[in-house]
């Protein structure tokens, strides 16, 4: 069984807390935000439908949320001097409790500059895999700072942003108060991410309360929907927490989408634009589902605008199948059920009130200082920073490095689970793979007081385990496609349609997709994870 907290809960508040070590330590620091928390695309792991389709979303923790930490994310999600002529801020492009997104085909940047895909929502973003449409970030973080360094977008720097905090006496406060090295790129990054991990979380719709298990919550249309969504083949690509979010997978992956649907152009390379593999051309992320009504048009590009024209696209090009007017509707109208408003929305009241009573924003209570402002107490602060555990930078090193094997270990079990059919959805074996990289990230830091000579031998072995770790990324990413292709063809074999392939070339494609999932499976068994963990743990003492 997938190894994950127990909580129905979303833990929202990053690894960033001080442990017995000095707060302001550069190495400890650097440690922290590699090593973040764990994915929350692994979230309810022990609940009854876990190994189902999908499983209900977890609920946000307002405990786990630094109360000041949010308000700071939610002000710079808004501040359009993170661009650099000041024109555009993260909601521009992110409408909040609107959409996630801007409503646009391609959203503009700075000067009108022209974007190249379509916005993606940030409802429900923190269970995605990856982040962006050809998955070239990783966690929430990472992703928060993308945008303000693209010239298409707010065409900055960070160096002149982090200048910018620092010289704004408001930002420079909230900063020194939350952070024991203040204003930094990487707490600029947390504390977006912050924001964002519950702000922009989805839970209270029709269909999460089905899944809690009230069965009226979804009328007639909405349950024949989503069952047709599952007999067609629907959640062969979209499947767990989110309904999507979780793989990699080629648009026109039964029937060719170019050039039937139009020409490709420069933006539509996808995953390709990232490895340069001529397989990857066209592969983009699944996206996620939940208040999908909400964030038209679609897909990658925009050129769809309503639901039921995607819908049928998909049916078309996705799973080989035309449906029919009563499909289209009933498939709509399940979708539709998975609208419903942020948490943010609902918490924001709450959250704000907490942030007066707790001015160190620790999300756990902490002190009543009197006021929201610390009046330039270096004591008050070092309090808000004080130690909240027993582990020294040492003791998390050593931790992370004696996660490695097991994690990679339950990497391929959860891979082997997929395969036999145990588990129906892909949200596991991602997150055992994230996993295994926020270890590897962490273990780039090593801690200061190790001699120089095993900082940089650990240093040397770590950016090999992480490029290693790194890589597996694509035989995960084929292994998906193929098992995915193969859960199409089986929805033809269970509901066939009359425009379902015959029953030889269905034979053909299933010997076809099963030779590239035991193919995918063998590199990521044969992948040379122990060897570079074995790098780390010879350097001397």
């Amino acid at each position: 069984m997938f190894k994950r907290p127990s909580s129905g809960y979303l833990f929202v508040m990053a690894c960033t807390c001080a442990w017995a070590q000095p707060a302001d330590d550069a190495a400890w620091r650097a440690f922290q935000h590699a090593l973040g928390s764990p994915a929350a695309i692994g979230a309810n792991a022990d609940h009854e439908l876990a190994e189902s389709v999908t499983r209900p979303l977890p609920t946000v923790d307002v405990d786990a949320i630094s109360p000041r930490k949010y308000l700071l994310g939610s002000d710079l999600f808004e501040e359009r001097a993170l661009s650099v002529d000041g024109s555009i801020g993260c909601f521009i492009c992110h409408a909040g409790p609107l959409s996630g997104t801007d409503g646009r085909v391609t959203p503009s940047g700075v000067g009108r500059a022209p974007g190249k895909v379509n916005a993606p929502t940030t409802f429900n973003a923190v269970f995605n895999f990856r982040q962006f449409w050809n998955g070239r970030a990783i966690t929430l973080a990472d992703q928060a700072t993308m945008p303000i360094v693209t010239p298409h977008e707010m065409a900055n720097t960070l160096d002149n942003v982090v200048a910018m905090l620092r010289a704004d006496a408001g930002y420079a406060e909230d900063f020194d108060t939350l952070y024991p090295d203040g204003v930094s790129a990487d707490n600029l990054a947390d504390a977006l991410a912050h924001f964002e991990r519950s702000a922009f979380v989805v839970t209270d719709t029709p269909f999460q309360r089905y899944l809690q298990g009230d069965t009226g919550a979804l009328n007639e249309q909405e349950a024949r929907g989503w069952q047709r969504f599952q007999a067609i083949g629907c959640a062969s690509c979209h499947n767990g927490l989110s309904l999507g979010g979780n793989s990699y997978q080629k648009l026109g992956a039964f029937t060719p989408w170019f050039p039937a649907v139009r020409e490709p152009g420069p933006n539509d390379a996808g995953l390709a634009e990232r490895t340069n593999r001529p397989s990857d051309l066209h592969v983009v992320k699944v996206p996620g589902l939940h208040s999908v009504a909400m964030t038209e048009p679609y897909p990658h590009d925009g050129s769809l605008d309503s639901l039921q024209s995607v819908t049928r696209a998909m049916a078309r090009h996705q799973l080989g199948r035309e449906l029919s007017e009563d499909d289209v509707a009933d498939i709509v109208a399940f979708l539709v059920a998975l609208n419903g408003p942020p948490d943010g929305l609902r918490l924001e009241g709450e959250i704000a009130v907490r942030a007066m009573m707790d001015p160190c924003g620790s999300g756990t209570g902490g002190s009543a200082i009197s006021g929201s402002a610390f009046g330039g107490s270096e004591l008050a602060r070092e309090q808000c920073w004080q130690e909240t555990t027993s582990q020294s930078h040492t003791d998390a090193y050593a931790a992370s490095l004696a996660a490695l094997l097991p994690a990679y270990d339950d990497l391929l079990q959860q891979a082997d689970r997929v395969q036999s059919g145990q588990v129906a959805h892909f949200d596991f074996l991602q997150a055992q793979h994230l996993e295994l990289i926020r270890h590897a990230r962490a273990l780039q830091h090593p801690p200061s007081d190790f001699s120089a000579t095993r900082r940089a031998c650990l240093q040397d072995g770590a950016l090999r385990l992480l490029q290693e770790v790194m890589l597996l990324e694509l035989p995960i990413a084929d292994y998906l496609q193929a098992r995915a292709m193969l859960g199409v063809l089986e929805a033809h074999e269970t509901n066939p349609a009359p425009d379902s392939p015959s029953a030889a070339t269905r034979r053909t494609l299933r010997e076809t997709h099963a030779t590239e999932a035991n193919h995918a499976l063998q590199t990521l068994r044969d992948a040379p994870i122990s060897q570079a963990a074995g790098l780390l743990q010879a350097c001397p003492l």
